[in-house]
């Protein structure tokens, strides 16, 4: 008797300890936001065998099955049983017709509808059939699982199988979806690519595609804020470095001007690709906001990845020199002339990088003695002109004319031999222009501005001449203009009309003489390439666009 107790005893002991794992594995837990709503028909039974099957499932196994998925939701079986009863008493699931199901799923509010049979196979095993029904595809998958009557293998087998296969087809929905979000994307069709892509995000609001895809319509349309949060939201979550997020955050900055914030953005890009020109165009945003420090860092990242990488060089040079770190900056500039000859801002801060150290005579020394022992290096000759020009600079300033003169002198004299050995060289013309520019002589100014537009058409430097030209001229006449027009109430009958005659044939050319001058700072502007260049020509239009509108307005 003591034994059998004990043995009843025990099998209790099992039966609760099983019990406890069991209500453990599927204990319920809360749902995710947007948790996938499934509805699930009646089970039909195929055979009088099923019956226990099919109410043991209906009763205990999906709601435990359901009860223990964070991600789907069981619409109420008691719901579901009353909906497919109206379709009325003799209806088969076999025989039902999509829209039929379609109907009771809209009824119900579901997501997707499961309907199935249940037949007996041998002794403890059946076989459940089933197809799945998607209300926002339409797409349908039919499938089978074999089922033990013993419960734990049962409910281990549902739990695969059965749970495993609507996971795998609302995942496949979930494809389906956002492919035809992005293909409405792709098409532009923005406003029903949103309503998609918000529609999928509640559904998983973990998916990182739809937050992407909304932020970049966003983009589109330019509403920032909202682009702007979505972008943020997505870097912050990401661990891997994610270029695409960064990209996109820092165009949201750029689209609203704020460049210091997109240089945060840009330069994490930038350390992660590691490459010379990503380098370069992180310093372009830099240069924008006059961030010279790291201007001169990220180009000095470029230099080390490729020390011979020749527009780095050349940035590299004008930066040190902007930053007025002269000395540093010669070694670099001698260079950077040396791969540009025909850029004339390089030439001239070397000149200046050279008086600013004091060192004008030193490099004189040098290139004389250069050019002595090669009388054909055109380069040397055209440095060491621009240094006469420079001393003779100096010397005017100390009120040595005499000094200043025989500089200048030497300067012409070298231009000349260089004309000799070359004379289609055009970055002659164009120092001989800025030569005669200086001196106010604007007839050889032009003219050798001309020819060097002539022997070096792809170079900027003789257009950014002529426009300075055309517009020191529009000038002089604006103010001739402003002149007669002053006169004119002082004067009477004909010597009046003769006034305003003046003013108005001054006005015309000055007018023609400003548009000229924006004809060549465009053409400037296209031809370069060059970024520090570029905001020069900019600024020049932005200027002469004020001054062509205080012509206007003037008379």
């Amino acid at each position: 008797m003591r034994k059998l107790i004990t043995l009843v005893l025990s099998i209790f002991l099992f039966a609760c300890s099983t019990n406890s794992k069991f209500t453990e594995q599927f204990a319920k837990v809360d749902k995710v936001d947007g948790a996938v709503k499934i509805a699930i028909l009646p089970l039909e039974k195929l055979d009088s065998e099923s019956g226990y099957i099919k109410k043991i499932m209906e009763l205990r196994d999906i709601e435990l099955l359901f009860g223990s998925s964070e991600k789907f939701v069981l619409v109420d079986n008691d719901a579901t049983a009353e909906v497919f009863a109206d379709l009325g008493d003799d209806i088969s699931v076999e025989e039902l017709e999509k829209d039929e199901i379609t109907d009771m799923g809209n009824e119900l509010g579901a997501d997707v509808v499961i309907t199935g049979t249940i037949e007996s196979v041998r002794g403890p095993i059946f076989d459940i059939t089933y197809t799945l029904f998607s209300m926002r595809t339409g797409d349908v998958s039919f499938s089978k699982v074999r089922v033990s009557k013993y419960k734990e293998d049962r409910l281990a087998t549902l739990e695969d199988k059965f749970m495993g296969k609507i996971s795998e087809f609302v995942d496949n929905e979930m494809k389906k979806l956002l492919a035809i979000a992005i293909q409405n994307y792709n098409i532009k069709n923005y406003d029903l690519a949103q309503e998609s892509f918000e529609n999928i995000k509640r559904i998983n609001p973990d998916l990182k595609d739809t937050d992407y895809y909304l932020g970049l319509i966003a983009l589109k349309q330019e509403q920032y804020d909202i682009a702007l949060n979505y972008f943020d939201v997505l870097v912050a979550q990401d661990t891997t470095g994610n270029i695409d997020y960064l990209d996109k955050q820092a165009k949201v900055y750029i689209r609203q001007g704020m460049i210091r914030e997109a240089t945060v953005p840009t330069r994490k890009i930038v350390e992660i690709k590691n490459g010379k020109d990503d380098w370069l165009l992180l310093a372009d945003l830099y240069a924008s906001i006059d961030d010279l420090t790291r201007m001169e860092e990220s180009i000095a990242k470029a230099i080390e990845i490729d020390s011979l990488y020749d527009t780095a060089i050349y940035r590299y040079a004008n930066v040190l020199f902007d930053s007025r770190k002269y000395s540093d900056a010669i070694t670099y500039l001698e260079s950077a002339v040396s791969l540009f000859p025909d850029d004339e801002i390089i030439a001239n801060n070397l000149v200046a990088a050279y008086q600013q150290t004091g060192q004008i005579s030193q490099a004189i020394a040098n290139y004389e003695k250069i050019i002595k022992k090669d009388k054909t290096n055109i380069n040397a000759k055209l440095n060491l002109a621009g240094m006469y020009l420079a001393a003779a600079s100096d010397a005017t300033k100390a009120n040595k004319l005499k000094t200043a003169k025989s500089y200048k002198s030497k300067a012409r004299k070298v231009y000349a031999s260089v004309i000799k050995v070359d004379k289609t060289n055009g970055i002659v013309y164009t120092r001989l222009a800025t030569l005669y520019l200086g001196e106010k002589n604007f007839t050889k100014a032009a003219q050798n501005a001309e020819k060097a537009k002539q022997y070096s058409p792809n170079n900027y430097a003789p257009f950014l001449l002529l426009s300075q030209i055309k517009q020191t001229l529009a000038i002089e006449k604006f103010q001739a203009a402003l002149k007669f027009n002053r006169e004119i109430p002082k004067a009477t009958g004909s010597k009046a009309e003769a006034l305003a005659n003046k003013r108005d044939e001054a006005k015309e050319s000055a007018g023609t003489l400003y548009r000229e001058t924006e004809e060549n700072l465009n053409k400037a502007l296209k031809i370069n390439t060059k970024p520090n260049v570029a905001r020069i020509i900019e600024k020049r239009l932005t200027k002469l666009r004020e001054l062509t509108e205080k012509l206007e307005t003037s008379f």
